[in-house]
């Protein structure tokens, strides 16, 4: 049994490293914009219309991000359409802080998936050894950065606009994708996670 899962581990480990986005690129030292997550900088408030797709969970409604430049922090609020508070979280120093959620999210794999997934919009790694390849084939810039176990793969345009994010550990993988910036803040978001069936939209409402 042990050499089975010794075998399994070596075969996800090449699995791992074979997926790998920069695997074939050399590395690089071309410029890029200061690395940040999209929702991370440039607004105070942003309001958006969310659609979140869980398995079979399904849920509609707003999204709140506002920051607090003073002591860093950043408030993210779930309302659904009808003015209902669902969800409102607290994040500051890498840690999520739950004000107040409803009990049908209140679920550890629902509230587990959103806090990641939301972290990917409105934080980065804070690993200072990233690794920055160029993809001659698509015009891309590539830069890669870990955190724990987590990889994290961003995508820059070739007018180094931000246009993915991908994350992946030895289990899971999750992409998030912006577009159309408006004054450096992306109109629309899409988050998917395919191993527990996500699909997270984000459309932009207004920022200030």
């Amino acid at each position: 049994m042990k050499q089975f899962l010794r075998v399994l581990l070596f075969f996800n480990i090449l699995f791992f490293v074979a997926c790998s986005p920069t695997s074939r690129l050399q590395q690089t030292t071309q410029d890029i914009p200061s690395l940040a997550a999209p929702l991370e900088r440039g607004y105070k408030v942003a309001l958006y219309k969310a659609k979140i797709d869980l398995k079979d969970n399904h849920f509609s409604g707003l999204f709140y991000f506002k920051k607090n430049d003073i002591d860093s922090t950043k408030r993210i609020i779930f309302v659904s359409e009808f003015g209902l508070n669902l969800l409102d979280l607290e994040y500051k120093n890498n840690q999520f802080k739950v004000i107040s959620c409803k009990d049908f999210l209140n679920k550890k794999i629902i509230l587990n998936t959103l806090q990641k997934n939301i972290k990917l919009l409105i934080d980065t790694p804070t690993d200072e050894k990233k690794k920055i390849y160029l993809d001659e084939e698509n015009n891309r810039i590539i830069v890669k950065v870990k955190e724990d176990s987590e990889r994290y793969y961003y995508f820059y345009s070739p007018k180094k606009d931000l246009e993915k994010i991908l994350t992946k550990n030895k289990f899971t993988k999750r992409i998030a994708q912006s577009y159309n910036l408006e004054k450096g803040i992306p109109k629309k978001i899409v988050i998917e996670q395919s191993n527990i069936g996500l699909k997270f939209e984000l459309n932009l409402i207004k920022t200030k």
